[in-house]
């Protein structure tokens, strides 16, 4: 088993540095020292050598970075498609609707849902991280737009 080294951090005056020894003081006058520590070692990681604790926190470094990229890089359409339905004009036909789709957008135009006489076709969304998981439907009714309905 290794011999851990533990650093007690103190606050000393400048002048106790400076102070030289007298005939009473037997000590050397202390001297500051850096120490190089991490203000917030894991639990985890304290039980380990020094090597093997910048190896593992270099590799959660690494993951987090990871992450945080892949979130960050992903483009989320959510906002935009909720844009492009609801400046969508009122009784416009449902050929004008499909010509004004954008790419990030999918809509099975071949299988709504009837409701009540109402077309409902349900906008998948690419890249899509709703978090409340909505359902998204164009309305419409005698192949006119009637608008967006938002459904969980």
């Amino acid at each position: 088993m290794k011999k851990q080294t533990y650093y007690i951090l103190t606050i000393i005056p400048l002048s106790a540095l400076r102070t030289p020894p007298t005939s009473k003081q037997t000590q050397k006058p202390l001297t500051p020292q850096i120490i190089s520590t991490h203000f917030f070692v894991p639990p985890a990681l304290r039980s380990l050598p020094t090597s093997e604790q910048k190896t593992m926190k270099k590799t959660i470094h690494y993951i987090i970075t990871i992450l945080l990229f892949s979130l960050v890089s992903c483009k989320n359409y959510y906002n935009e498609t909720i844009d492009w339905a609801d400046s969508l004009i009122i009784e416009s036909d449902i050929e004008m609707v499909k010509k004004s789709q954008p790419d990030f957008v999918e809509i099975d135009w071949l299988n709504p849902l009837i409701i009540d006489g109402q077309e409902y076709y349900e906008i998948e969304i690419k890249n899509n991280r709703d978090i409340l998981h909505m359902q998204n439907f164009l309305v419409f009714e005698n192949k006119k737009f009637k608008g967006r309905e938002a459904k969980k």
